[in-house]
Parts: structure tokens; sequence; C-alpha cells
């Protein structure tokens, strides 16, 4: 369970330069990035884990009513403090934690993924794809993700450049899309990042590692809030 977790994930982004929000529970709860009406095995309260294994027996698996009172007590509330955190924002980071490698569920399944993923809801490089959104323009994107790449590589990656995808494996989920919609005047990223930069299962939590991956967000950020960002 703790592998299928966002583990260490709220530490990582309490920085000190951002407002930010946390969910305080484990997304098997309800997923904050899943639509309140998706209903599928792997939707907004999952009865699959990442690992493709049930995570109920028959007679305990949420019921439609159960769901429901799941999105309101959880959910939602957390959605609506996310969207007042944003007020007058003018770039909204949705920040998330992936798997080292893709697991059973995913398209990646058994894939190195990349340290770190930037996504707009477009493809690789940031364009709108057919009859969907982007939440952010595509330069910004890329510029984005060169930043991130930049000071990932500055802080953790020693010799060798710190791999960024564009929208790999990662589009952009219902946080990004809710709280940065075209017209909402601000830009939105989805920012995925790859726990096996500050923990492992076998060892745990790397202190040192973490505060590294800290110190690469701190800088960003501070490229973040001086970019001229396009609407």
């Amino acid at each position: 369970m703790r592998a299928q977790s966002d583990v260490f994930t709220d530490q990582v982004y309490a920085l000190p330069m951002a407002r930010w929000v946390a969910a305080e529970w484990h997304r098997f709860v309800t997923d904050p990035n899943r639509a309140p009406n998706d209903l599928r095995a792997l939707g907004v309260v999952p009865t699959l884990g990442f690992d493709g294994r049930e995570l109920y027996t028959e007679r305990h698996r949420p019921s439609l009513a159960a769901i429901r009172q799941r999105v309101a007590d959880y959910h939602e509330p957390y959605q609506r403090s996310v969207a007042k955190a944003v007020e007058g924002a003018s770039v909204f980071i949705d920040g998330h934690s992936m798997a080292a490698t893709g697991p059973a569920s995913s398209l990646d399944s058994e894939q190195r993924r990349p340290e770190a993923c930037v996504g707009n809801c477009g493809d690789g490089q940031g364009q709108p794809l057919p009859d969907d959104i982007i939440t952010c323009a595509p330069e910004d994107l890329r510029w984005a993700g060169e930043r991130l790449g930049h000071h990932l590589t500055a802080f953790i990656g020693g010799h060798r450049p710190v791999d960024v995808g564009i929208n790999r494996p990662f589009r952009g989920g219902y946080g990004v899309r809710r709280h940065a919609a075209p017209g909402s005047g601000r830009a939105g990223i989805q920012l995925e990042l790859n726990q096996g930069l500050w923990w492992n299962e076998e060892d745990g939590l790397d202190v040192d590692a973490l505060d590294r991956v800290r110190g690469a967000l701190n800088a960003w950020v501070e490229d973040l809030s001086t970019h001229c960002w396009k609407q």
C-alpha cells in the first residue's frame, strides 16, 4: 500500500515561495485527480490498486452511495481549498508523484519513467490534441520543462542530464483541467516527480535526496514567478 501512495510527496511540495494545499488522505480513499463522476475501477474511488489487484472483497466494495459520500467528504472540500488558494494566481502547478517504474495498470507498465514530467493535457510538444484542451501555452510548458530539468540536474543530476517528459507519461488529469481551464486567467501545469528521487521500498526515505529535490523546486518556483505567462 505504501508503494502505491504519494509517499512523502507532501514534504517535497511544501515550498516557502508557493501557496500550497495538500490532500491529507490516501488516493485510494478518493483520488483528487479524477472527476467526481468517474466511476471506473481506477476512478474517483478506486477498487483496483495500481498493481491490478482488487482493493476490496466483494462484500466490502463501495456502493454508489458510499462513493458519493466520499466525494462529498474528501474530494470536493479539497477542490474548494485549491480553488481558494489559486485565486489571483497566474500559474497553477498540480503537483504529484509517480512510481519509478510503470505499474501493471499503466500504459507504460514495467518501463522506467523519467525523473519528472510536465503536462498541459497536450502532445509531446505541448500542442493540443484533437477535441481536447491545453492548460497552458505549448512554449510555456516547454520552457517550464527545460527550467525544471536545469535545476534538477544542478541539484541531483551530477554529470547526467535529468530527463523531463513533456506530457509523458502523464498528460494532465482532473486537477489541472479544473483549476486552470482555458479562460480561467491562469496557466496550469501538472507536475509528476519520480518517487525514486527520494524514496525506494528497500531503503525508505533518503532525507538528503529529498532536500535536494526541494532545492531544485524552490529554484524552479522562483523562475516561474518571474515568467510572463501567456493567457
